[in-house]
């Protein structure tokens, strides 16, 4: 059970992409998770933002009552574990080298709409090819609870 005297955990998902550049590849660019201020591995993390998005998206759309949610990166050894403390609340973890995060609790809405705002953000890019946008579209319809 989350103590009462924890305070709520603040949770947000940033992306960068380059498109200033034509030739750049609309795969790449930086995604890392701002805790509670604190970014997660780092502050612009150079990693591939539509495939880490579509990991996380499963991993969050197949998750089952009192399930461990991992959210890993693709460039190193980092990834977020959400460990279930209740029905509805869990415990963030950073993991990866260097890292001893005892974590903080928050709710699994909390880690959904983060995640929907991400998606919805990553859909704004004009450079998203319609493969990509397409499976982010069906992600967001599933984490909204939409019919498809």
């Amino acid at each position: 059970m989350t103590p009462v005297d924890e305070s709520p955990m603040k949770l947000d998902i940033r992306l960068e992409f380059d498109a200033a550049s034509p030739s750049s590849d609309p795969n790449t660019g930086n995604i890392w998770v701002e805790l509670n201020g604190d970014g997660f591995p780092e502050r612009g993390w150079a990693d591939f933002p539509i495939v880490v998005l579509g990991w996380w998206s499963e991993a969050l759309i197949s998750q089952r009552p009192n399930q461990r949610i991992q959210w890993r990166f693709m460039d190193g050894p980092f990834e977020l574990s959400f460990e279930p403390e209740s029905h509805d609340v869990y415990r963030v973890r950073r993991c990866g080298p260097g890292e001893a995060d005892p974590g903080q609790a928050m709710t699994l809405e909390d880690i959904r709409l983060a995640l929907i705002r991400a998606l919805e953000e990553a859909l704004q890019n004009s450079w998203l090819g319609e493969r990509e946008a397409a499976v982010m579209r069906y992600d967001l319809a599933e984490l909204r609870g939409d019919a498809w």
